[in-house]
């Protein structure tokens, strides 16, 4: 490339360039125009100074089938999937608990009528966890074909045997009778007399006659003694048609166990009634009754048939007491007239 060559490019570029530059500051001044022509001060305050009133994006609303159809089952086909038939489970009834009949009641005691069965009694006390509230607290006498009260009144009591014991049969279908033992007296229980040496000692006399001066006979029990007690006529005929109703209703009590031997060996008033007519006659709550004139009872209805069986055999009771360890003889003197 020759000077003359040189020139002539540099003269083109710098007539481009100046061809530019002034084409640059045109279109500068006509853009100036356009923009007073396009914002306009007074029109861009009017459209700030209008309230702004956000309505929020608009959304479709899409059904919720077709959401989970796409997304939870995948079924991009759009074709509904078939219906599955549904399974129908009959409801089977679910077999009530069948409470035994010896927790809901016990047995106080039993009076057997071997001639005539349907003529003997049983005196029952519901438990707690009965949830019987129409029967009295401190039981009630029942007979062969008697029910039990609400809500237990399917069960029915069949017969009543002294050495077998109670037997319930049900209103319910298939539910086999229950039998309630009546307990038993273990007959090698002994009491026994122990000096401060352990030696056993001789057996004392069942019977100790009163020596003491008498009164006049009192229509209530008289205390003449520490533990020692003149029967009163009227107690003692008070005592004697309605004492399982007074124990029942004035006493809690249980069969004693000997700690030691596991054997029962008396009978436990684990609560007296203070004001009550066994108070009135030297029961105590925590006392143990061991004997009776010497002979071991362990359970109410032995105590009972004692005392009956021999009522015109002695004058003189003598009762052996056990309480915290402590042993004491309470003793009742029944009136000259009586026999």
């Amino acid at each position: 490339m020759n000077v003359s060559q040189i020139k002539a490019l540099t003269w083109l570029v710098a007539v481009g360039l100046t061809g530019g530059l002034f084409w640059y500051v045109f279109t500068f001044f006509s853009g100036l125009e356009t923009r007073d022509k396009l914002f306009d001060d007074d029109r861009a305050r009017e459209v700030l100074s209008k309230e702004y009133t956000n309505d929020g994006p608009k959304v479709d609303v899409v059904a919720l089938t077709d959401v989970q159809r796409t997304f939870q089952q995948l079924n991009w086909t759009g074709k509904e999937e078939p219906k599955q038939a549904e399974v129908v489970v009959p409801d089977v009834p679910k077999e009530q608990p069948k409470t035994p009949v010896a927790d809901l009641i016990r047995v106080v005691f039993v009076q057997e009528d071997e001639q005539r069965p349907e003529n003997s009694l049983a005196h029952i006390a519901y438990r707690d966890s009965a949830g019987v509230t129409s029967a009295p607290k401190n039981g009630l006498l029942i007979a062969p074909g008697d029910r039990l009260a609400a809500p237990h009144q399917s069960i029915r009591l069949e017969k009543i045997d002294g050495e077998e014991g109670l037997t319930f049969v049900f209103d319910e279908e298939g539910r086999e009778p229950e039998t309630i033992l009546v307990p038993t007296f273990d007959v090698g229980a002994q009491i026994v007399n122990v000096g401060p040496d352990g030696a056993i000692l001789p057996p004392k006399s069942p019977i100790r006659e009163f020596s003491g001066p008498r009164g006049p006979v009192s229509r209530q029990t008289q205390r003449i003694g520490k533990d020692r007690f003149a029967l009163g006529t009227e107690d003692m005929f008070l005592l004697g048609d309605n004492f399982p109703t007074i124990v029942a209703r004035e006493v809690r009590y249980r069969r004693h166990r000997d700690p030691k031997t596991g054997k029962y060996d008396g009978i436990e008033l684990q609560e007296v009634e203070a004001s009550g007519t066994v108070a009135r006659h030297g029961g105590q709550s925590g006392d143990v009754i061991k004997s009776i004139n010497g002979t071991p009872v362990t359970q109410l209805s032995e105590a009972i048939t004692f005392v009956k069986n021999n009522k015109d055999k002695y004058s003189t009771w003598e009762v052996v007491v056990e309480n915290r360890g402590q042993t004491r003889t309470v003793i009742y003197e029944t009136p000259p007239s009586q026999p």
